[in-house]
Protein backbone atom coordinates (compact mmCIF):
# COMPACT_ATOMS: atom_id res chain seq x y z
CA UNK A 1 0.00 0.00 0.00
CA UNK A 2 1.43 3.33 -1.21
CA UNK A 3 2.22 5.32 1.91
CA UNK A 4 0.59 8.98 2.39
CA UNK A 5 2.21 12.11 2.12
CA UNK A 6 2.34 13.79 5.66
CA UNK A 7 0.53 17.45 5.58
CA UNK A 8 2.56 20.38 7.73
CA UNK A 9 0.93 19.83 10.53
CA UNK A 10 1.41 16.41 10.77
CA UNK A 11 5.33 16.85 10.18
CA UNK A 12 5.41 19.46 12.96
CA UNK A 13 4.01 17.38 15.27
CA UNK A 14 5.99 14.15 14.58
CA UNK A 15 9.22 16.05 14.54
CA UNK A 16 8.65 18.09 17.47
CA UNK A 17 7.54 14.69 19.40
CA UNK A 18 10.42 12.68 17.85
CA UNK A 19 12.54 15.30 19.09
CA UNK A 20 11.25 15.72 22.63
CA UNK A 21 11.38 12.04 23.48
CA UNK A 22 13.47 10.06 21.26
CA UNK A 23 16.52 12.16 19.88
CA UNK A 24 17.68 12.54 23.41
CA UNK A 25 17.96 8.46 23.62
CA UNK A 26 19.01 7.20 20.58
CA UNK A 27 20.56 10.57 19.00
CA UNK A 28 21.46 12.73 21.65
CA UNK A 29 24.64 14.71 19.66
CA UNK A 30 22.17 15.11 16.48
CA UNK A 31 22.13 19.17 15.59
CA UNK A 32 18.60 20.36 15.83
CA UNK A 33 18.78 23.95 15.83
CA UNK A 34 21.00 27.23 14.04
CA UNK A 35 22.31 27.07 10.83
CA UNK A 36 23.05 22.85 10.89
CA UNK A 37 20.15 21.98 12.18
CA UNK A 38 19.24 23.41 9.23
CA UNK A 39 20.97 21.84 7.07
CA UNK A 40 20.55 18.36 8.65
CA UNK A 41 16.63 19.14 8.28
CA UNK A 42 17.44 19.79 4.71
CA UNK A 43 19.09 16.34 4.35
CA UNK A 44 16.17 14.72 6.74
CA UNK A 45 13.32 15.73 4.50
CA UNK A 46 14.69 14.97 0.90
CA UNK A 47 15.41 11.67 2.39
CA UNK A 48 12.00 10.92 3.50
CA UNK A 49 10.67 12.52 0.27
CA UNK A 50 12.45 9.99 -1.55
CA UNK A 51 12.22 6.96 0.36
CA UNK A 52 9.07 7.09 2.83
CA UNK A 53 6.63 9.20 -0.13
CA UNK A 54 7.02 12.77 2.53
CA UNK A 55 5.32 10.11 5.18
CA UNK A 56 6.49 11.65 8.72
CA UNK A 57 6.10 9.01 11.57
CA UNK A 58 8.20 8.56 14.43
CA UNK A 59 9.72 5.71 12.55
CA UNK A 60 10.16 6.96 9.42
CA UNK A 61 12.32 9.55 11.01
CA UNK A 62 14.09 7.55 13.13
CA UNK A 63 14.76 5.53 10.35
CA UNK A 64 15.94 8.43 8.19
CA UNK A 65 18.30 9.71 10.51
CA UNK A 66 20.08 6.35 11.15
CA UNK A 67 20.63 5.85 7.26
CA UNK A 68 22.27 9.60 6.81
CA UNK A 69 24.40 9.34 10.43
CA UNK A 70 27.24 9.70 8.70
CA UNK A 71 26.20 12.65 6.54
CA UNK A 72 24.60 14.82 9.77
CA UNK A 73 26.02 17.13 11.75
CA UNK A 74 26.81 16.15 15.45
CA UNK A 75 26.70 12.71 14.67
CA UNK A 76 28.78 11.43 11.46
CA UNK A 77 30.11 15.46 10.96
CA UNK A 78 31.71 16.77 14.12
CA UNK A 79 30.88 20.16 14.83
CA UNK A 80 33.68 23.08 15.58
CA UNK A 81 32.21 22.76 19.73
CA UNK A 82 32.62 18.85 19.33
CA UNK A 83 35.67 19.23 17.75
CA UNK A 84 37.28 21.41 20.19
CA UNK A 85 35.99 19.31 22.82
CA UNK A 86 36.91 15.73 21.92
CA UNK A 87 40.80 17.27 21.20
CA UNK A 88 40.58 18.64 24.55
CA UNK A 89 39.82 15.00 25.79
CA UNK A 90 42.23 13.64 24.02
CA UNK A 91 44.47 15.95 25.61
CA UNK A 92 43.54 15.28 28.61
CA UNK A 93 43.83 11.10 27.88
CA UNK A 94 46.97 11.82 26.84
CA UNK A 95 47.89 13.53 29.56
CA UNK A 96 46.37 11.27 32.15
CA UNK A 97 48.34 8.38 30.24
CA UNK A 98 52.09 9.73 30.13
CA UNK A 99 51.39 10.46 33.99
CA UNK A 100 50.80 7.02 34.63
CA UNK A 101 53.62 5.77 32.48
CA UNK A 102 55.77 7.98 34.27
CA UNK A 103 54.35 7.03 37.72
CA UNK A 104 55.06 3.18 36.37
CA UNK A 105 58.16 3.29 35.12
CA UNK A 106 59.63 5.48 38.39
CA UNK A 107 58.38 3.00 40.50
CA UNK A 108 60.16 0.09 38.36
CA UNK A 109 63.12 2.31 39.05
CA UNK A 110 62.89 2.41 42.29
CA UNK A 111 61.99 -0.87 43.16
CA UNK A 112 64.97 -2.39 41.08
CA UNK A 113 67.46 1.05 43.39
CA UNK A 114 65.89 -1.21 46.62
CA UNK A 115 66.83 -4.55 45.87
CA UNK A 116 69.79 -4.30 44.48
CA UNK A 117 71.63 -0.77 45.27
CA UNK A 118 69.48 0.52 48.58
CA UNK A 119 72.01 -0.04 51.65
CA UNK A 120 70.48 -2.46 53.73
CA UNK A 121 70.01 -0.64 56.93
CA UNK A 122 67.39 1.53 55.67
CA UNK A 123 65.36 -1.05 54.86
CA UNK A 124 62.19 -2.42 56.56
CA UNK A 125 60.17 -5.01 55.98
CA UNK A 126 61.21 -4.54 52.18
CA UNK A 127 60.45 -0.80 52.30
CA UNK A 128 62.52 2.57 53.09
CA UNK A 129 61.05 4.07 56.33
CA UNK A 130 58.32 6.31 55.67
CA UNK A 131 60.99 9.31 56.95
CA UNK A 132 63.53 8.18 54.84
CA UNK A 133 61.69 7.91 51.73
CA UNK A 134 59.89 11.15 52.33
CA UNK A 135 63.70 12.74 52.95
CA UNK A 136 64.75 10.87 49.56
CA UNK A 137 62.02 12.18 47.27
CA UNK A 138 62.22 15.78 48.88
CA UNK A 139 66.30 15.82 47.61
CA UNK A 140 65.73 14.45 44.52
CA UNK A 141 63.10 17.31 43.38
CA UNK A 142 64.77 20.14 45.34
CA UNK A 143 68.28 19.14 42.99
CA UNK A 144 66.16 18.53 40.00
CA UNK A 145 62.84 20.55 40.08
CA UNK A 146 61.64 19.94 36.68
CA UNK A 147 62.76 16.31 36.80
CA UNK A 148 59.72 13.62 35.42
CA UNK A 149 62.10 10.68 35.30
CA UNK A 150 63.66 8.84 37.93
CA UNK A 151 66.98 7.60 37.95
CA UNK A 152 68.90 5.16 40.29
CA UNK A 153 72.02 7.60 40.22
CA UNK A 154 69.46 10.17 41.52
CA UNK A 155 68.38 8.12 43.95
CA UNK A 156 72.20 7.05 45.24
CA UNK A 157 72.95 10.35 45.01
CA UNK A 158 70.29 11.57 47.96
CA UNK A 159 71.44 8.62 50.19
CA UNK A 160 75.06 9.42 49.61
CA UNK A 161 74.73 12.93 50.42
CA UNK A 162 72.06 12.87 53.45
CA UNK A 163 74.18 10.13 55.38
CA UNK A 164 73.41 9.75 58.64
CA UNK A 165 70.03 12.22 58.29
CA UNK A 166 68.69 8.96 57.10
CA UNK A 167 66.86 6.15 59.15
CA UNK A 168 69.63 3.09 59.54
CA UNK A 169 68.78 0.13 61.67
CA UNK A 170 71.58 -1.25 61.25
CA UNK A 171 75.34 0.00 62.87
CA UNK A 172 77.37 -2.53 60.80
CA UNK A 173 79.37 -0.47 58.00
CA UNK A 174 78.38 -2.84 55.14
CA UNK A 175 74.72 -1.89 55.57
CA UNK A 176 75.58 1.25 55.64
CA UNK A 177 77.00 1.81 52.20
CA UNK A 178 75.44 1.01 48.66
CA UNK A 179 75.43 -2.16 46.96
CA UNK A 180 76.70 -3.14 43.60
CA UNK A 181 78.93 -0.30 43.24
CA UNK A 182 81.47 -0.05 40.22
CA UNK A 183 84.90 -0.01 42.00
CA UNK A 184 86.20 3.13 42.31
CA UNK A 185 88.67 4.82 39.38
CA UNK A 186 92.20 4.58 40.20
CA UNK A 187 94.41 8.19 39.50
CA UNK A 188 95.89 6.31 36.18
CA UNK A 189 91.90 5.32 35.00
CA UNK A 190 91.12 9.68 35.48
CA UNK A 191 94.07 10.35 33.96
CA UNK A 192 93.57 8.01 30.96
CA UNK A 193 90.22 9.57 30.77
CA UNK A 194 90.74 13.65 31.06
CA UNK A 195 94.01 13.85 28.97
CA UNK A 196 94.23 14.43 25.52
CA UNK A 197 95.95 11.99 23.08
CA UNK A 198 98.74 14.59 22.24
CA UNK A 199 99.03 14.96 26.25
CA UNK A 200 99.00 11.43 26.71
CA UNK A 201 101.77 10.41 24.70
CA UNK A 202 103.98 13.71 25.82
CA UNK A 203 103.34 11.87 29.19
CA UNK A 204 104.82 8.68 28.10
CA UNK A 205 100.80 7.16 28.38
CA UNK A 206 100.78 6.49 24.27
CA UNK A 207 103.26 5.68 22.45
CA UNK A 208 104.54 8.11 19.44
CA UNK A 209 102.78 8.73 16.44
CA UNK A 210 103.13 6.84 13.27
CA UNK A 211 103.77 8.96 10.02
CA UNK A 212 102.76 6.15 8.11
CA UNK A 213 101.97 7.34 4.43
CA UNK A 214 98.04 7.06 3.75
CA UNK A 215 95.60 8.02 1.20
CA UNK A 216 94.86 10.91 4.15
CA UNK A 217 98.58 12.49 3.60
CA UNK A 218 99.64 11.20 0.20
CA UNK A 219 97.52 13.50 -1.71
CA UNK A 220 97.17 11.02 -4.64
CA UNK A 221 94.26 8.61 -3.74
CA UNK A 222 90.50 9.95 -2.16
CA UNK A 223 89.32 8.35 1.00
CA UNK A 224 86.11 6.51 0.72
CA UNK A 225 84.08 9.62 1.70
CA UNK A 226 85.46 11.68 -0.50
CA UNK A 227 85.16 9.13 -3.55
CA UNK A 228 81.39 8.98 -2.46
CA UNK A 229 81.12 13.16 -2.49
CA UNK A 230 82.97 13.27 -5.79
CA UNK A 231 80.93 10.64 -7.28
CA UNK A 232 77.42 12.73 -6.55
CA UNK A 233 78.85 15.92 -7.30
CA UNK A 234 79.64 14.05 -10.79
CA UNK A 235 75.77 13.18 -10.61
CA UNK A 236 74.73 16.61 -10.45
CA UNK A 237 76.86 17.98 -12.77
CA UNK A 238 75.81 15.46 -15.24
CA UNK A 239 72.57 16.09 -14.85
CA UNK A 240 73.43 20.06 -15.05
CA UNK A 241 72.20 21.01 -11.59
CA UNK A 242 74.02 23.78 -9.82
CA UNK A 243 75.25 23.55 -5.91
CA UNK A 244 73.68 25.28 -3.44
CA UNK A 245 73.54 25.63 0.74
CA UNK A 246 70.94 23.57 0.37
CA UNK A 247 71.66 20.31 -1.88
CA UNK A 248 75.30 20.86 0.05
CA UNK A 249 73.94 19.70 2.53
CA UNK A 250 71.84 17.14 0.77
CA UNK A 251 75.30 15.76 -0.42
CA UNK A 252 76.35 15.03 3.17
CA UNK A 253 74.25 12.38 3.94
CA UNK A 254 75.89 9.53 4.50
CA UNK A 255 74.60 5.78 5.37
CA UNK A 256 76.65 3.83 7.77
CA UNK A 257 77.01 0.17 7.75
CA UNK A 258 76.53 -2.13 11.15
CA UNK A 259 79.83 -1.44 12.18
CA UNK A 260 79.54 2.07 12.17
CA UNK A 261 81.76 3.17 8.91
CA UNK A 262 80.06 4.72 5.72
CA UNK A 263 77.86 2.20 3.64
CA UNK A 264 79.42 3.35 -0.33
CA UNK A 265 77.04 1.27 -2.44
CA UNK A 266 73.96 2.43 -0.45
CA UNK A 267 75.50 6.30 0.40
CA UNK A 268 75.89 6.21 -3.59
CA UNK A 269 72.17 5.17 -4.06
CA UNK A 270 70.87 8.02 -1.80
CA UNK A 271 72.75 10.85 -3.18
CA UNK A 272 71.27 9.82 -6.58
CA UNK A 273 67.62 10.89 -5.21
CA UNK A 274 66.86 13.92 -6.84
CA UNK A 275 62.81 15.32 -6.71
CA UNK A 276 61.58 17.73 -9.47
CA UNK A 277 58.57 19.65 -9.12
CA UNK A 278 56.87 21.30 -12.19
CA UNK A 279 60.25 20.41 -14.60
CA UNK A 280 62.41 22.22 -11.74
CA UNK A 281 64.52 20.85 -8.87
CA UNK A 282 62.83 21.13 -5.16
CA UNK A 283 66.05 21.06 -3.18
CA UNK A 284 64.40 20.94 0.44
CA UNK A 285 62.11 17.78 -1.27
CA UNK A 286 65.44 16.63 -2.23
CA UNK A 287 66.98 17.08 0.92
CA UNK A 288 63.64 15.55 2.90
CA UNK A 289 63.76 12.14 0.47
CA UNK A 290 67.51 11.18 1.02
CA UNK A 291 67.47 11.97 4.83
CA UNK A 292 64.00 9.54 4.56
CA UNK A 293 66.44 6.98 2.39
CA UNK A 294 69.15 7.31 4.46
CA UNK A 295 67.37 6.57 7.78
CA UNK A 296 65.41 3.61 5.82
CA UNK A 297 68.36 1.96 5.21
CA UNK A 298 70.57 2.58 8.50
CA UNK A 299 66.62 1.13 10.15
CA UNK A 300 67.40 -2.05 7.67
CA UNK A 301 70.65 -2.63 9.36
CA UNK A 302 69.38 -3.37 12.61
CA UNK A 303 66.47 -6.04 11.73
CA UNK A 304 68.99 -9.00 12.56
Amino acid sequence: MKSVASSLEERKRVLEFWVQYIKPGKFPDLVVDGDLGHKNGVKIASHIEAVFNSNWSVENLSTTVSALKNELWGLGIATPEQAKSREQKAKEAAAKQRAEDLKAHNQAVFSKWLSEECPLGLIVDGHLYPTTHEKVVAYIFRNHPKVEVITAAMLSQAVVTLGNNLDYFSSKPEDRVLRNQPAPKTREQIQQETLSDRAKREAGLLPPERQIPSHANDGKLNSLKDLVEFSAKEELRRKGVTSSPIMAEADRIVVQNRTGKIDITKTAEVRKILIYTNGKLDEFATLKARNKAADVYEAAKNRI
